[in-house]
């Protein structure tokens, strides 16, 4: 297992002063800050129907928005839906502040392809408080370091992401619109300002803390761990480690002890015909990021298959999946397991349709 104090050297980014500031960081700079000041007036406007319009909007983007649309459908494409119901769970997430789906997906790819590398958006490599909040500032960074996003290809071609990444200030000012209509003062503060403030810091915790704290029950060769405590909050995101280990999986909370959720959304939909290719990690995928894993026999003597050909086809997603060539900080190129029969991938969802 990787040590913390080994793995986040502090080389002291100034990540604030010491680059030239494009529009889009002096926006989010102000953006934030306004949400943060306006969380200063909610004791003084302060009503039960604005408490219960902030704690609505809390579970409709961070839930639906930004852990079932953005995260795991797709970034990941854990499972599918209706076009029209992948829609409107994508506004969701728009209506988190999180960005737009283009943007949020093409940034969440790169973090899994570079998990903590030189290369990565947001790791702890670069400090604490860097993954937290300061990349955001920061936004030709990304661009910098991994390139101008290509690995969202199956977002572009799709007319309605682009549209939302062209209007996106617009679904923004709409909303705050709408809420002062409704409620006045009361559901600015809370709508706006605290639901959002809280659902930011505990999306950003899953950068920071789940790189940082907790414990890790698979051998991803990263810094990411599961923490409890986060999973309650982010609807099952917290199971970081889990999900760096099974990238492509719906379900994050794999222990039935461990609550998820985004997990029992998904598998609602799933019951009711909505939800179709839900894929899960099989019992050779769990092996094989096992700690304990000393090789390939053990698994292949556990396949259903037993024929020559399923031995031969798991031998060599083994090889391909535990010794492609290093080009990583941890002396390998990290290659995922595909949920569909164990294809390997690396993030490349560029041509993807």
């Amino acid at each position: 297992m990787l040590s913390i104090v080994n793995a986040l050297p502090d080389p002291n980014f100034d990540v604030f002063w010491s680059r030239k500031w494009n529009l889009w960081d002096v926006f989010s700079l102000g953006w934030i800050v306004a949400m943060h000041l306006l969380c200063l007036f909610a004791s003084f406007t302060f009503n039960w129907a604005a408490f219960w319009v902030a704690f609505g909007l809390y579970i409709i983007t961070g839930l639906f928005g930004i852990s079932l649309s953005y995260h795991r459908h797709l970034s990941h494409k854990s499972f599918k839906i209706p076009k029209w119901l992948e829609y409107i769970f994508a506004y969701c997430g728009v209506l988190a502040f999180q960005r737009d789906p283009i943007y949020w997906v093409s940034t969440h790819r790169y973090h899994h392809q570079f998990c903590d590398t030189e290369k990565d958006p947001h790791s702890p490599i670069g400090g604490f408080w860097f993954s937290h909040i300061s990349w955001i500032f920061d936004n030709n960074s990304i661009v910098e370091k991994c390139g101008k996003p290509n690995n969202v290809g199956d977002l572009e071609k799709q007319p309605f992401y682009k549209f939302l990444e062209s209007t996106y200030l617009i679904h923004i000012i709409g909303l705050g619109a709408l809420l002062y209509a409704l409620g006045g003062c009361p559901y600015i503060v809370w709508g706006m300002g605290v639901r959002t403030v809280l659902l930011y810091h505990i999306t950003w915790l899953v950068n920071s803390a789940s790189h940082t704290w907790g414990k890790q029950a698979w051998n991803t060769r990263d810094l990411s761990r599961n923490n409890w405590w986060l999973a309650l909050f982010t609807f099952g995101e917290g199971w970081h480690n889990n999900h760096h280990a099974f990238e492509y999986s719906a379900r994050q909370g794999l222990e039935w002890w461990q609550i998820d959720m985004t997990w029992y959304v998904i598998k609602l939909l799933e019951a009711i015909g909505m939800a179709t290719d839900v894929k899960l990690p099989t019992s050779v995928q769990k092996q094989m990021m096992a700690f304990n894993n000393c090789g390939g026999a053990a698994v292949v003597l556990n396949t259903a298959t037993g024929t020559v050909a399923g031995i031969a086809a798991v031998v060599f997603s083994l090889k391909q999946c535990r010794g492609a060539a290093a080009s990583t900080r941890f002396g390998r190129r990290r290659w995922l397991l595909a949920g569909d029969g164990g294809t390997p991938s690396c993030c490349n969802f560029g041509n993807e349709t």
